[in-house]
């Protein structure tokens, strides 16, 4: 038998930013970006763009997604824009999302 879901994760404040970032991640192309970030460094938009097989105008509607999700961080150079995941805390959430996706 399964226990009920914690009272006080549904008490927080961070509920609602948990299904905005959350509905982000579940996009298959956000997926694709996050998980090609996850093997690196920095990428630019249009390693990105061909990682997960969409134009470059797609990628930057997708990349403008998961920076307002503050998943990801940008750095221009010169012409061009890199970009990475956000901090120390990304990736090993993003771990347990494909873990729990795994079942």
């Amino acid at each position: 038998m399964k226990s009920a879901p914690s009272a006080a994760l549904s008490a927080t404040p961070y509920e609602p930013k948990l299904a905005s970032v959350a509905a982000v991640i579940a996009d298959a192309t956000r997926a694709r970006m996050l998980s090609y970030l996850l093997a690196g460094d920095y990428a630019s938009a249009g390693e990105l763009a061909r990682a997960a097989s969409v134009t470059p105008a797609t990628a930057s509607g997708h990349l403008g997604k998961l920076m307002a999700a503050e998943l990801l961080v940008c750095e221009q150079r010169g012409r061009h824009r890199y970009y990475r995941l956000a901090d120390d805390e990304v990736a090993p959430a993003l771990a347990a999302v494909a873990l729990i996706a795994e079942r």
